[in-house]
């Protein structure tokens, strides 16, 4: 069987009568337990396993192992190779070993073409007149998508949430959260720049959402791979009690000249709060439009400095200068009862 290449699979072939489309042929092969268990180790492995690894992961005989293997084989879902001869010695037959293939599954029926919409869009958003201001408020809208998936999430397992997304997660290292697979591949070969960005976008909500204390997603680019990582914080031996964040209220009185420039500005700068574990609490906005509030917080006042001084930040001031907006500023606390 030749090898269902991923724009195959949901891409209108001509066919007629009751022949089934490649795409369900492959899916028909993952029905069987034992069989979607092997290729779910296979590829969660990271590296190529043998047909006993695979085996014993299924709690299955090496010879039905075998057989598994070899069907995901022939369907692309796994590659076969030859690995190190084992033993002592390492002289003899070499195995066989396994890992992740070409083929991707992605099965609509009728027949839909999600990837054709989202390929149109990103031309469109690239092409925009304004596309860096396009850029930003996709970026916003995906770390706002990230907080709504978080709250859909089953508990606060980031692992698990990560994992429901399709980015696959493992343990690099000590506290470090790798991404194996990027759920917008291949229109992130299209343009890289804006893909990454939504994805640490839709990764810093759902973190932030989540509350992982001392989490945060950081561009890590790796080839094959998603371009964001997570970075966990040391936990500590007991659960701390939950901390109060710090609120800050930003009031901005803008003359009518100057409203397009401010919201240019917001739309530069409020992506970055994620960074810094800032939250956009409530956005407030008077009818005509020249008054506008944000009530944001922070893990801590450190984390709000740090905010101010991103130099990301500061390559907009221009914006907000050229907006003539009168600023204030108010740190809140709260107010107990006399």
């Amino acid at each position: 069987m030749r090898d269902v290449r991923r724009d195959e699979l949901s891409a209108p072939t001509g066919r007629t009568g009751d022949e089934a489309p490649p795409s369900l042929a492959t899916a028909a092969l993952l029905l069987d337990g034992v069989r979607r268990r092997i290729y779910r180790f296979v590829r969660g492995a990271r590296r190529p396993v043998t047909r006993a690894e695979a085996a014993y992961s299924a709690r299955v005989s090496r010879n039905l192992a075998g057989f598994h293997l070899d069907r995901l084989v022939e369907a692309g879902l796994l590659r076969a190779s030859e690995g190190p001869p084992a033993g002592r010695g390492r002289v003899g037959r070499r195995p066989r070993v396994y890992e992740a293939g070409p083929v991707e599954v992605h099965l609509d029926l009728p027949a839909r073409q999600h990837g054709l919409l989202a390929s149109v869009l990103l031309e469109g958003l690239a092409t925009a007149p304004d596309a860096r201001g396009v850029e930003l408020a996709a970026i916003e809208a995906a770390a706002r998508r990230g907080a709504e998936l978080a709250g859909a999430a089953t508990g606060a397992d980031i692992r698990a949430a990560l994992r429901e997304l399709g980015f696959e997660p493992y343990e690099s290292a000590p506290s470090t959260l790798r991404l194996g697979t990027c759920p917008f591949h291949p229109l992130e070969e299209r343009s890289r720049e804006l893909v990454c960005g939504l994805n640490l976008g839709l990764i810093g909500g759902l973190l932030r959402e989540l509350r992982v204390d001392g989490a945060e997603a950081v561009l890590a680019p790796r080839p094959g791979e998603c371009c964001v990582e997570v970075r966990l914080g040391t936990p500590a031996a007991t659960p701390p009690l939950p901390a109060a964040r710090a609120v800050y209220v930003l009031v901005a009185r803008l003359r009518e000249a100057g409203v397009a420039r401010f919201a240019d500005y917001e739309r530069a700068v409020l992506p970055l709060l994620a960074g810094h574990g800032g939250r956009l609490e409530r956005r407030l906005r008077s009818p005509d439009g020249r008054t506008e509030v944000h009530l944001v917080s922070f893990p801590s006042p450190e984390r709000f400095a740090a905010y101010r001084d991103d130099p990301r930040r500061a390559e907009h001031a221009n914006l907000l200068q050229e907006s003539g907006a009168a600023i204030e500023l108010f740190e809140l606390r709260d107010a107990h009862s006399f």
